[in-house]
């Protein structure tokens, strides 16, 4: 079945300015940035922060690879490209919640058709 996309948010540089709007219960990271791995750039704040706290405590030689938040020398031009992403995917974004009625409908994946040789 297809989940409505607060139960389901597929949270990627390109989509990460809608999460407010849906009122996310459920993050899916897609994509090489993850929150708690820092090599491919930063994720916000509210998401790093949980993990440096437990890469700190639990795996203290870890903890230095998870960025804080999308600070840095960087930061502006990064929120731009975020930006820029996020207005490019405002059409899709707003389909896609149009297919639900409210927040626990849920739709049946339409099954493709078999090819019979």
């Amino acid at each position: 079945a297809e989940l409505p996309v607060q139960w389901n948010f597929q949270y990627h540089y390109t989509t990460m300015l809608w999460a407010g709007h849906f009122d996310v219960c459920l993050f899916h990271f897609v994509g090489t940035r993850k929150p708690f791995y820092g090599k491919y750039g930063a994720s916000a704040r509210r998401f790093t922060s949980p993990y440096r706290a437990f890469f700190g405590q639990h795996y203290p030689h870890l903890a230095a690879q998870i960025l804080d938040g999308l600070g840095g020398p960087k930061r502006w031009a990064m929120l731009l490209v975020v930006l820029l992403y996020n207005l490019r995917k405002l059409r899709g974004i707003l389909m896609l919640e149009a297919k639900f009625d409210g927040d626990f409908d849920i739709r049946p994946i339409a099954q493709r058709p078999t090819i019979r040789a």
